[in-house]
């Protein structure tokens, strides 16, 4: 079966869709996983947050982040005291034996170690 040009950009802008989608999942679970261990990291340091507001400000007032993009980590700091090292070194893993399904891709996002 022949397509039109029309008929190949759209199928090529519904997988661009599809891409832009998996790409939005994937930082949301990135930015969800910092908010988590950002939290638990500060609670190890003594300080409890009631609201997602409160922890928001909190960060934007108290916190600071430094960033060695040349080894991928990242340091989170409250009143210039460490509280979280974030290794961000993204992988995205497509073997099937790994993945279990060819159609599947795993996402690891790095790691984090509380100071």
């Amino acid at each position: 079966m022949k397509y039109t040009d029309q008929e190949l950009n759209e199928q090529l802008e519904f997988i661009s869709n599809i891409q832009d989608e998996l790409i939005q999942g994937f930082r949301y679970k990135q930015n969800r996983s910092l908010d988590y261990y950002a939290i638990a990291g500060l609670k190890r340091k003594g300080f409890e947050f009631k609201t997602p507001l409160e922890f928001s400000d909190f960060i934007k007032e108290r916190c600071k982040c430094v960033d060695y993009a040349s080894v991928k980590k990242r340091f989170y700091s409250v009143d210039g005291v460490p509280f979280l090292l974030h290794r961000y070194k993204t992988e995205l893993i497509t073997d099937p034996t790994i993945t279990g399904d060819p159609y599947t891709v795993v996402a690891n996002f790095g790691s984090f170690k509380f100071l």
